[in-house]
């Protein structure tokens, strides 16, 4: 693995021995379709030579490419986050080679390995960001209605620890908005990551459709949503303009207090990059069922299928953190309120 020199994301030297030694080399032909769209996936893999085209596919719009997957990133990870069945198909663009990590081993290594499941989730944040933003252009083509939230803060909060929240009320800052206030700029340097605390935020996003610059609202943003966490992982300007469509409130936590936490804190950073990493496989796997890539629906009255993943479902294992997470915003609030 050292000898190949690949950018790896953020792995040090010994998470790629380790992966060497747990991963299995394929080669893979040209015009292999290596994942199959709805396949439950029991292995990662990352590509260390050639390249997979990334292809999703509608009814209406027929096969569309999101994503071209070069050596050094992953394929395969969407599925490994959420635990549901591929999205998009991934076709060897030309001969290739992966490295294949069966799942149960790299699960292993991250429960025991803080340090090791930091980087992993940091990697994988990025990747997952880059990809949110590689279908900004399917969004403003589409005819769809704008997104429905998220509740980002429910699937982060369910990934954190009752200190970790303690923490961000003691670093993080009020930040009241009077209506039409831009929060974020397209475009702009972010200097937080906000939490949507009470109001209603509309995001705007642009993007080249036939030659032209175009622009969208894709979505109406309620309390309990998290915003700047994709210029955040990836050291990047601002994906969308995000502007208050009522007087809001949102509670903002510096990006230099976050990134030396992250530094010196490594259990923290494992809990915050997976936190960001479930939010980020949530919105791209939403994005593209919502707008009709991969969707299974759901007719009123037929019998559900246990193998099939339907729109809109939330696997149990989720299900089982809403509560806490819910409880835990609610004391987030509470103590914001206090203070404001």
């Amino acid at each position: 693995m050292d000898k190949l020199g690949l950018p790896l994301g953020a792995f040090n030297q010994t998470d790629l021995d380790w992966l060497g030694q747990v991963g299995t080399i394929a080669a893979i032909a040209a015009h292999t379709e290596l994942v199959q769209a709805d396949q439950r996936l029991q292995a990662m893999y990352w590509v260390l030579a050639g390249a997979f085209t990334l292809v999703v596919t509608s009814p209406d719009a027929g096969e569309q490419q999101v994503a071209v997957v070069q050596p050094g990133e992953e394929l395969g990870l969407l599925s490994f986050i959420n635990g549901r069945p591929a999205v998009t198909r991934a076709i060897a663009t030309e001969a290739a080679q992966v490295l294949m990590i069966p799942h149960g081993k790299l699960t292993a290594k991250l429960h025991q390995d803080a340090g090791f499941a930091a980087r992993f989730y940091q990697t994988a944040s990025v990747f997952l960001s880059t990809q949110v933003r590689g279908i900004a252009s399917l969004l403003v083509r589409s005819q769809a209605p704008a997104e429905q939230p998220l509740r980002k803060v429910l699937l982060v909060f369910a990934e954190l620890y009752d200190s970790d929240l303690d923490w961000m009320v003691r670093v993080g800052v009020p930040c009241p908005l009077s209506a039409t206030t831009l929060l974020i700029e397209e475009g702009k340097a972010l200097d937080a990551i906000y939490i949507l605390l009470d109001g209603t935020l509309a995001v705007v996003i642009s993007a080249q459709v036939n030659g032209q610059q175009v622009s969208k609202e894709v979505a109406r943003l309620a309390t309990g949503e998290i915003l700047g966490e994709m210029s955040f992982v990836e050291a990047q300007m601002a994906s969308a303009t995000v502007k208050a469509v009522e007087n809001c409130l949102v509670w903002a936590l510096p990006r230099t207090e976050l990134a030396a936490k992250l530094r010196q804190d490594q259990p923290f950073a494992a809990r915050f990059y997976r936190a960001i990493a479930v939010v980020l496989a949530e919105r791209l796997q939403d994005r593209l069922t919502r707008h009709g890539y991969g969707k299974l629906s759901y007719t009123q009255d037929q019998p559900l299928a246990d193998e099939l993943e339907y729109e809109d479902e939330i696997d149990l294992q989720t299900l089982a953190h809403v509560s806490l997470a819910g409880a835990r915003f609610d004391w987030l609030l509470r103590r914001v309120r206090a203070r404001f």
